[in-house]
């Protein structure tokens, strides 16, 4: 059966518009199709009103009354039953703020915050904002976790129909290991490791030679959850691979291990090397004899040979840097037990050294790869780093009550007529304090906040402004709500810089007052 279309009659129909009806009447094709038997009916005696109605319904029908198009792929098997509770509609409208981009570019521990709490109260999303939130895991893999606690079964069901969520599975967990995407194992790899540390290292075994470079990294670096000796033979193997990061990865882990091999091989070359003398005033100091090479068996155990671009600075030398890798393997608290000696005394008898950064480098190191935390209450007390990164870490170390002591200290100066709160140094030692703050630090802050900005003088303002809105990340979200709103008190809106100061704040209020609705709403 012949099929009008609008691309058909077009040529016939402009003809006969440019040339007239009277020089051109409209030709109409002969009834044989539902279309052509109903344009037949609008023939009229007035041409042009016939040409127009003619035009008109084709038109119509060519945007109206097409069939769907069809495929011979069978339908996805239906979702099954969802178990969990779906949040509140004013909870889905504070995730659909965050995934618009409100609190999240510029606030990023906000969106993980949420979807923490959602996941610990049992609920999903809604599922209108399933595609979004799925997307932004391909991009935020930091996220991916949180995502799939939250998506429920309509998540997981939704996500095997696009190939761009493959992060996302409901399969098999063998069958997601043996043929699932890279970004999908990963995360199955991690999540084993959180739960049977055991299965996920015998299956990374049985892959393991035929993985990529880059995988087998990303693999190692998952080992950091559940780590223990049972992994120690598996990564002393991975020491012999021909791909230096992923030798690289396995060292690390590896000085991680107290009992592992790699750290004993450690403690048997320093040792040989380091060993404590007496000075001629009879004090105690170290002497340090460098290695001669960077031998096959130290290249092995992690062992650079080159220093970094970034430590070229501090003229430890290559030995030297060698020397410091070592240390850095072992846990710092087996020289304070082998010598007898706190910390404090240690690190002090090593400033008298004339290899100082080398052995305080090494220490540090130690510290971090440890989180011995005498250790870095010591290091950040006495100021032995200046790298901000390294103090941002040792401040991690430490438990959140003691993070507060050191920051209180150094805020609550003797000299009270003095404001500390604007310096750099305590700004950014107030941003290391990532957990929730007491109420005794969260109101010295903001008290010394509005105190400076009576006092500002610009000297500091641009470090303190910047900064200041996300403490509200680390202010209880209870304090909007408690003691009369105390966040929102007390701002001195008459100071003669509060118009540089009332967005920052305003703004840091917005955010403290975001945290206290959206968790509210979901307990």
């Amino acid at each position: 059966m012949t099929q009008i279309s609008f691309s058909g009659l077009l040529p016939t129909l402009l003809a006969t518009a440019l040339l007239g009806t009277e020089r051109q009447p409209l030709k109409l094709p002969p009834p044989t199709t539902p279309l052509s038997k109903f344009l037949v009916r609008l023939k009229t005696e007035d041409r042009e009103s016939n040409l127009l109605g003619v035009a008109a319904t084709v038109f119509l029908y060519e945007q109206a009354g097409r069939l769907p198009s069809t495929t011979d792929q069978p339908l996805p098997t239906p979702c099954e039953p969802e178990e969990l509770s779906c949040c509140t509609i004013r909870a889905g409208q504070h995730l659909r703020q965050m995934l618009d981009g409100q609190y999240r570019d510029g606030q990023p521990e906000v969106l993980p915050e949420w979807l923490e709490a959602l996941a610990k109260a049992k609920q999903h999303i809604p599922e209108e904002l399933l595609p979004d939130l799925l997307t932004l895991g391909q991009t935020q893999a930091s996220l991916r976790e949180a995502i799939v606690a939250v998506i429920g079964k309509r998540g997981y069901w939704l996500a095997a129909q696009n190939p761009d969520w493959s992060y996302v599975s409901a399969e098999e967990a063998e069958l997601v290991w043996q043929t699932g995407s890279s970004a999908a194992r990963r995360l199955l790899l991690k999540r084993l490791r959180a739960t049977q540390p055991e299965l996920a290292r015998e299956w990374l075994i049985s892959t393991w030679k035929q993985e990529k470079a880059e995988d087998a990294t990303a693999f190692l670096s998952a080992f950091q959850v559940g780590l223990s000796m049972a992994d120690e033979p598996f990564l002393e193997e991975a020491l012999d691979s021909r791909r230096k990061e992923v030798r690289l990865a396995a060292a690390d882990l590896l000085a991680r291990l107290p009992e592992s091999r790699l750290v004993q091989r450690m403690v048997a070359r320093v040792q040989a090397l380091l060993k404590p003398g007496l000075s001629d005033d009879r004090k105690t100091y170290f002497n340090l004899t460098l290695p001669d090479t960077c031998d096959k068996a130290m290249l092995r155990d992690g062992i650079e040979p080159k220093p970094p671009y970034q430590q070229a600075s501090r003229n430890v030398g290559e030995k030297g840097w060698w020397v410091e890798q070592m240390l850095a393997a072992i846990p710092p608290s087996l020289w304070t037990q082998s010598w007898g000696k706190t910390p404090a005394i240690l690190l002090k008898l090593a400033q008298r050294s004339e290899w100082q950064q080398v052995l305080v480098g090494g220490w540090s190191k130690a510290t971090l790869r440890y989180q011995d935390v005498e250790w870095a209450r010591v290091l950040l007390n006495n100021h032995y780093t200046s790298d901000e990164d390294e103090i941002e870490e040792l401040f991690q170390i430490l438990p959140p009550e003691r993070r507060e002591e050191l920051v209180l200290e150094r805020l609550q100066t003797k000299d009270k007529a003095s404001n500390s709160i604007g310096e750099r140094h305590i700004v950014t030692l107030l941003g290391y304090c990532r957990h929730q703050w007491s109420s005794n630090l969260a109101g010295t802050v903001l008290e010394a906040v509005r105190r400076y900005i009576v006092e500002d003088d610009n000297q500091n303002r641009s470090n303190l402004i910047y900064n200041f809105k996300s403490f509200a990340m680390y202010i209880s979200p209870s304090s909007f709500n408690s003691a009369g709103r105390e966040a929102e008190k007390d701002w001195p809106t008459d100071a003669k810089m509060w118009g540089v100061w009332q967005k920052t704040v305003e703004e840091f209020l917005a955010l403290l007052q975001f945290r206290y609705e959206m968790l509210k709403e979901i307990d």
